[in-house]
């Protein structure tokens, strides 16, 4: 077994992945009307299916994997029965069957959440990351609350060093669950990945130091400094800082042409005037056109 196959296991095992513990897809058929599953015959689906939940609770996967295979030849068709099972040869170590027992199960029912999401796993670990990818969204596609495909998916992202892909998946995420600390935790970390702290912390204290009066207020998608009012805003993208100014963008002075008239379009931040940060030569210049936002709102210059 190879390297990416080790570490898939391993990731697989710790995460609890190898159990569904939330199925939407209904079981091997049986109904109320059939005796009950400890009185069924061997030779019915539903009885291998029950033997191989009581194996697994008992940390017996081979005979699990025995019973799981058991049923699908009753149920040669059932996604739920194809991919638990194939969970359970990834902890085998049996990849290559793994996968292709998770691709006919999602062939089979291509809204089937726990199929793509393994898949995602399994390709990811594979190295066949845009395989990956397009797993991972298309679950986001059927259910947009998945916060795992949100994670998963964003880090992969990170991982081919497609960072503003990376920013896009986990702002979407926060979006979703404002109060959730993992999404802003994985966004750090790409901003790390990037090096950018250096740019941003630089901007932040620039501002800060442009008056005593200035105060910092961090929000769920900028940051927003003000002294009477917000006069700057600062989104974090991923390669720069994106900076609103509070004021007309007729009354900028901006010889370098470096700024953009937002006027009439929806964007997080306050104001009609736009620029960018990317680099810290850039921070001197850019300090000048926030002061410029500052001085308006404090009407220094504006005396008659």
């Amino acid at each position: 077994m190879n390297l990416p196959s080790l570490w898939l296991v391993a990731f697989l095992i710790l995460s609890g992945c190898a159990v569904s513990g939330e199925r939407s897809y209904p079981v091997p058929t049986w109904s109320p009307l059939m005796p009950a599953p400890r009185e069924l015959p061997r030779a019915d689906s539903y009885y291998d299916y029950l033997v191989a939940q009581i194996e697994l609770r008992a940390n017996q996967i081979d005979p699990a994997v025995d019973a799981y295979s058991n049923a699908l030849k009753k149920e040669p068709r059932n996604p739920l029965i194809m991919t638990e099972l194939a969970t359970l040869y990834v902890r085998q170590g049996k990849i290559d069957a793994a996968l292709k027992l998770a691709e006919e199960a999602a062939a089979y029912d291509t809204q089937y959440e726990p199929a793509y999401m393994l898949l995602g796993q399994l390709y990811a670990g594979l190295g066949q990351n845009r395989k990956a990818i397009d797993s991972y969204e298309h679950v986001i596609s059927m259910d947009p609350s998945n916060e795992n495909a949100y994670l998963l998916l964003g880090a992969l992202y990170a991982q081919e060093g497609r960072f503003g892909k990376a920013m896009e998946v986990f702002d979407r995420l926060r979006v979703l669950l404002p109060d959730n600390p993992v999404a802003l935790y994985y966004k750090a970390r790409v901003f790390l990945d990037i090096k950018f702290y250096d740019q941003a912390e630089s901007m932040y204290e620039e501002v800060l130091a442009l008056d005593p009066s200035v105060v910092e207020e961090f929000l769920k998608l900028y940051v927003a400094y003000k002294a009477e009012t917000n006069f700057v805003d600062v989104v974090p993208q991923a390669k720069r800082l994106r900076l609103s100014l509070n004021m007309a963008f007729i009354e900028i002075n901006d010889p370098k042409g470096l700024c953009r008239d937002i006027s009439g379009l929806g964007r997080w931040g306050n104001g009609d005037v736009e620029v960018g940060l990317a680099t810290l030569d850039e921070l001197p210049y850019v300090m000048g056109l926030v002061r410029q936002s500052f001085e308006r709102q404090m009407g220094i210059g504006n005396e008659a």
